[in-house]
């Protein structure tokens, strides 16, 4: 085969061109700090990237998730120590007024804390945070629990504001959900009506029944504060649960972000050896290249 100076002029243009995509590629990796500036530079590297960062937004957001959850079961579970705390008051003024010694103006006077109490039991149930109503379920434009008053604006009734059992819950997993409301059924309503029982009570002290009386104290001292305590520990149980997996997404993502690392971000002392190689390669064939093409000239002109 006969080697024309066209030839080699072209394989010298291409050896050019080869070596200064080296020097760019390199230069690119050096001053972009990553490996990965388009999918051509490494397709199947560009995959498992893309596979990563779309891992690491799932996992973002369920720890967005776990934060709001924990948000909802936080604020619920200072509310329900708010209202054992009142329980406990409303047992202890129970017990006073169950005293025989008591006449009836000492517990009208007791009926009047009682009726206190009452009213701020309908403030923590219609508890409102950020996050929603602490009791209302799924229900965000109403409250919970709507009081019924008589002539002298006293709480004769609270029942629920529709339906507020419904469950509201977070995603944390790929396969998992985590319930972040409190049904106060069995505590402000249903089984168990805390209302109720401080309305009995406070209408049996005003009239001096002793049957009414100790009826709500034995409610007070057993049946409400099983049932918050239980509820409170359930809280707790989902709480511990939703900081477990948030610990886990925290090593997931030290995991991922090593890997991602090692894909996409630049070797530098690598790339500098490599960029310095490629320029030397560069300057050597450019030497090369000049000195063969002009011999080939003089030996045109010849």
């Amino acid at each position: 085969m006969r080697i024309t100076s066209q030839i080699l002029a072209r394989n010298f243009s291409l050896n050019m061109n080869r070596h200064l995509s080296r020097i760019d590629q390199f230069n690119s990796e050096i001053s972009s700090g990553k490996k990965l500036n388009k999918p051509s530079d490494d397709p199947s590297g560009t995959m498992m990237a893309l596979r990563i960062h779309s891992r690491i937004e799932r996992n973002t957001q369920y720890g967005r998730n776990i934060e709001d959850g924990l948000g909802r079961l936080g604020i619920a579970e200072n509310v329900l120590n708010d209202v054992k705390n009142l329980v406990t008051r409303a047992r202890d003024l129970a017990i006073m007024g169950n005293d025989a010694t008591f006449n009836s103006q000492d517990r009208s006077i007791i009926a009047i804390e009682v009726d206190q109490l009452l009213e701020h039991l309908l403030n923590l149930a219609n508890n409102e945070s950020v996050e929603g109503y602490v009791f209302g379920g799924t229900r965000t434009e109403t409250t919970p629990f709507q009081a019924f008053r008589d002539d002298q604006n006293k709480i004769t009734s609270v029942l629920p504001n529709g339906n507020i059992a419904a469950k509201v819950a977070r995603v944390v997993g790929d396969d998992a959900t985590v319930e972040v409301s409190a049904d106060s059924n069995g505590i402000l309503y249903g089984t168990g009506d805390l209302f109720e029982t401080l309305i009995e009570l406070r209408d049996g002290l005003n009239g001096s029944n002793p049957d009414q009386i100790g009826e709500s104290m034995g409610r007070l001292s057993n049946e409400f504060i099983d049932n918050i305590v239980g509820l409170i520990g359930e809280i707790g149980t989902r709480a511990s649960y939703m900081l477990d997996r948030k610990s886990e997404l925290d090593d997931d993502f030290v995991q991922f972000s090593e890997q991602l690392s090692e894909i996409e971000d630049t070797d530098f002392a690598d790339a500098m050896l490599q960029l310095s190689q490629s320029l030397a390669a560069y300057e050597a064939a450019l030497l090369a290249g000049t000195q063969v093409l002009n011999t080939t000239l003089i030996n045109a002109l010849r």
